[in-house]
């Protein structure tokens, strides 16, 4: 019974393959079909294109012959709307025909259908093997043996149809090879028919056996088809990762096949896929570690990762650096893939063996790139300076991430804020798109971190929070380091020529929109920072918020101010936006912190004078914002200096008048006067006189500078104060105020109509000196 089952399963694997093998070789007869399909398609487009032209010009012949002088032009609109479209149809038919002249594409609309052939075969046999032993009709070594045979078979097979075809040989034998790996893979890791070193043993031969076959053949399907089948036999066999050392072991001896097959073909497959596997592997074995806490061994481990991460570097580079050929963005970017994903999964390691060694490993990463570019150098003094370039910024990368690393606290944010900088510098140097990509993505992911930093940050602020140094913490630190990190990404995207990251992305609103965010960046993290150690040292809140209003003020003076340095129009604008919120703002908030902390100071609440005394400082702050948002206003067209003048005229008055509130109502502290009673009389007298020499004020310097604008401004200030004064206040203030009130409003009304008069025989007199010269 036995020996019909075994007969019966070879027959049918033979049935397989001789089912794809007739499929391919009547695939070898349409070569000369699609050449003559080809020139079908060209005389087909011609005829088209007469077609569509003849056919355009029959269907409006009658209304040509109706249409006067106009007519002349129609049959050129008509030839040129049947153009169009010919033209869009002739694109549509180069764009088809060059993707079909593309090498990859040529190569695969022709062997496709043998690479399923053999990957179905493979599977077969693969299934074969681990359903054969599982049952009891065939012994282990019955069907092995038989596996082992049919490979061999199909190997002789296609040794001696290598010569007719080159190409269908080099698969089959590979997919043969596949299967031999496969085949050994499912016998040790599920049934334990060899030992650790015999399986080694194996793999070494097989792999040494493949490598040398398809140098023999020159052929680079061999070894891709083996190293394939080769990295999905622990797949097939289930493998289980507490046998891990051997997987790794088993991953280094494929990669160190793949680097003797890249040095002698270009195809970057046989660099890409080994380094896909071994990638994937490393992070699934993480994953099994960290779920099941499973970490013994990782020394060993440790150091066999360290091999495949040299082998995985070399295998990357060493086709080109022998050929001395230029590099392709998607070749440069599985070197950084390499060193990122060996780093990441180490430092993981070290953080389970010995964390203090962490600094030291990204030091080692470092010098491993600077030794690899040594070595090129060495071996090719005329190597590509792009390779120069790239292995000389991987290495200041990993280096610069060694103080951050070794700082107390380690935050991924300071790692992320290093990377970006350089990714983006690495990307402008080389012009490599793909790295701008990387480094934007990675710019989310810092700012986000930075959120969730700050969060953290802010929820532990409180009296009995535990104290920590000024300025020199991690989480202050940190913002630092993203608020620099984006800021100079900004400076190094302005070199780049492109105009759009991804459309419809542009280059110009992306560095806009990160200059914003670093510039909040730094302003939560000095924030926060301030924050956390004056909550610990001031008890009083409104106290706390006026100390804060002072921080804010004098951040968004010191923008003002380099907005002020900027040449663009759009910036001026914003700056006197800006000013109008922030005077706004302190209305609504601020200034009733500062009549709290003054009510505290008067009630002997643990608030000196010095301490009442610091709001100036705010004021003075918002003053200079008003200021230097003027002087960006004025440099704009004529209509906006004169609304920013007014603007700011009424915002410096109504800024500094608060001031007399809190003058009036200190001096008459303990005279058992209500204060909404002093008050009262600030506004009514105080503030008319105010009003009064703010206007003379600005009559003097429009008289110094000759300024129209100021003298207008003045007069409506001055017309205000006397209808304040008659109107309002002339009822509600004594004999001796009213007095001094109608005396000093009337000498600065006279004054300022002086000036006024002045300033406009100035203008007559300059007007009659330039019709004179005329």
């Amino acid at each position: 019974m036995s020996l019909v089952v075994v007969i019966v399963v070879v027959i049918v694997i033979l049935l397989f393959l001789l089912v794809f093998t007739l499929g391919f070789f009547m695939g070898l007869g349409r070569k000369k079909k699609d050449i003559a399909l080809i020139e079908k398609e060209q005389q087909l487009q011609k005829k088209t294109q007469e077609n569509i032209i003849s056919r355009f010009l029959f269907e409006d012949k009658e209304d040509i012959s109706t249409k006067g002088e106009e007519s002349l032009i129609y049959p050129i609109k008509i030839i040129n709307r049947g153009y169009r479209r010919i033209k869009k149809y002739i694109k549509i038919k180069q764009i088809v025909n060059q993707l079909k002249e593309i090498q990859t594409v040529r190569y695969f609309r022709k062997y496709l259908l043998s690479y399923i052939g053999i990957a179905v075969l493979v599977f077969g046999f693969g299934y074969f093997v681990k359903f054969a032993v599982s049952a009891t009709v065939v012994p282990i070594s019955g069907r092995f043996i038989i596996s082992v045979f049919i490979s061999l078979l199909i190997i002789a097979v296609s040794h001696f149809i290598r010569k007719k075809y080159k190409t269908f040989s080099s698969i089959l034998m590979g997919g043969a090879l596949g299967s031999l790996y496969i085949t050994f893979t499912i016998s040790f890791y599920v049934y334990n028919i060899f030992t650790n070193l015999q399986i080694f043993g194996i793999f070494f031969i097989l792999t040494t056996f493949s490598v040398a076959l398809s140098i023999f053949y020159n052929r680079f399907e061999l070894m891709l088809l083996a190293v394939i089948a080769g990295f999905i036999g622990p797949i097939f066999s289930s493998f289980d990762f507490n046998e891990a050392r051997i997987l790794l072991i088993y991953i280094l001896v494929l990669d160190i096949g793949a680097i003797f097959i890249s040095v002698r073909f270009k195809n970057f497959f046989i660099r890409l896929i080994p380094a896909l596997f071994t990638g994937g592997y490393m992070i699934f074995w993480m994953r099994y570690c960290l779920m099941n806490n499973d970490y013994e061994g990782f020394n060993i481990d440790f150091f066999i990762l360290t091999l495949i991460y040299l082998v995985l570097v070399i295998l990357a580079v060493i086709y080109n650096v022998k050929t001395k050929t230029s590099y392709k963005p998607y070749e440069l970017m599985a070197v950084l893939v390499i060193n990122l994903i060996y780093y990441s999964i180490g430092m993981y390691m070290l953080n389970e063996l010995n964390p203090d060694y962490k600094g030291i490993y990204t030091a080692v990463v470092a010098i491993f790139n600077i030794i690899f570019l040594i070595i090129i150098l060495q071996f090719r003094k005329d190597s590509s300076e792009q390779l120069i370039y790239f292995f000389v910024i991987i290495s200041l990368l990993f280096l610069t991430l060694i103080p951050p690393v070794e700082l107390v606290g380690k935050s991924i944010t300071m790692i992320w804020a290093v990377e970006i900088v350089l990714l983006m510098w690495v990307s402008i140097k080389l012009d490599i798109k793909m790295l701008k990509l990387v480094s934007t993505f990675l710019m989310i992911g810092l700012t986000a971190s930075f959120v969730l930093d700050v969060i953290d940050n802010y929820i532990v602020i409180s009296v009995n929070a535990p104290d920590k140094r000024l300025l020199i913490n991690k989480s202050f630190i940190s913002g630092i380091m993203t608020s620099l990190g984006l800021g100079l990404n900004v400076i190094i995207m302005g070199k780049s020529h492109d105009k759009y990251l991804l459309k419809p992305v542009r280059m110009s609103h992306l560095r806009v929109f990160i200059a914003v965010v670093a510039i909040g960046a730094l302003y939560i993290s000095l924030h926060s920072e301030i924050l956390y150690h004056l909550t610990l040292s001031v008890e009083d809140s409104s106290l706390l918020n006026m100390y804060m209003g002072i921080y804010n003020f004098a951040f968004i003076l010191i923008s003002v101010v380099i907005l002020t340095f900027i040449n663009k129009k759009s910036l001026r604008l914003f700056s006197g936006i800006i000013a109008v919120l922030s005077t706004a703002f302190f209305f609504s908030v601020y200034l009733y912190d500062i009549i709290a902390v003054r009510d505290h100071l008067l009630l002997f609440l643990s608030i000196s004078m010095k301490e009442f005394i610091l709001h100036l400082v705010l004021i003075t702050f918002i003053l200079f914002i008003i200021f230097f948002a003027y002087v960006n206003m004025k440099k704009m067209n004529k209509l906006t200096r004169r609304i920013s003048q007014w603007i700011s005229t009424f915002l410096i008055i109504a800024v500094l008048i608060t001031e007399i509130d809190h003058l009036i109502v200190i001096n008459n502290h303990g005279s058992g006067i209500p204060v909404s009673s002093v008050l009262a009389s600030a506004h009514y007298f105080y503030y008319t006189i105010f009003w009064a020499f703010s206007a003379l004020f600005l009559s003097v310097y429009a008289l110094l500078f000759n300024d129209k604008e100021l003298i207008r401004i003045s007069i409506f200030i001055i017309f205000a104060t006397l209808i304040k004064l008659f109107a309002v206040d002339v009822s509600n203030i004594d004999t001796w105020e009213r007095t001094f009130s109608y005396i000093s409003v009337g000498i600065i009304t006279l004054f300022i109509a002086f000036v006024r008069q002045r300033l406009f025989e100035r203008l007559d007199q300059d007007k009659s000196h330039v019709f004179k010269n005329v």
